[in-house]
C-alpha cells in the first residue's frame, strides 16, 4: 500500500493539530463509506529531549484529503498506532 507521512513535531505541541486532523480525516473517511483502504495513524518516538510525532495517511485517503504537507514515504512503520480506519484489515 502506498503511504504519506506528514511530520508534527514536538509531541507535546503537535496535540492541537493531530486533534484537527483527526477530526478532518475522520469525516472524510466516513464521507467516503468507511473504506478499508483509507487509512491514518501516529508514530511518536522519542528524539532526545523530544518526542517527535509523524502522521501517516493511505494513498487513497490522501488523494481524498489532498493535505499539502504530506510527503511519501517508503513503509509503515511496524510501531504505528491506529488513527482512522479498519485497521485489523491493514495490508503493509
Amino acid at each position: 500500500m502506498e503511504w504519506f507521512a506528514i511530520d508534527l513535531g514536538d509531541a507535546m505541541l503537535a496535540q492541537g493539530r493531530l486533534t484537527e486532523l483527526e477530526r478532518q480525516l475522520g469525516l472524510a473517511w466516513l464521507g467516503a463509506g468507511q473504506p478499508d483502504t483509507m487509512l491514518a495513524g501516529v508514530v511518536s518516538r522519542s528524539q532526545g529531549l523530544h518526542c517527535l510525532t509523524t502522521l501517516f495517511l493511505s494513498g487513497p485517503l490522501q488523494r481524498l484529503v489532498a493535505l499539502p504537507d504530506a510527503v511519501p514515504c517508503q513503509h509503515l512503520p511496524a510501531d504505528v498506532q491506529p488513527l482512522i480506519g479498519n485497521w485489523p484489515n491493514m495490508a503493509c
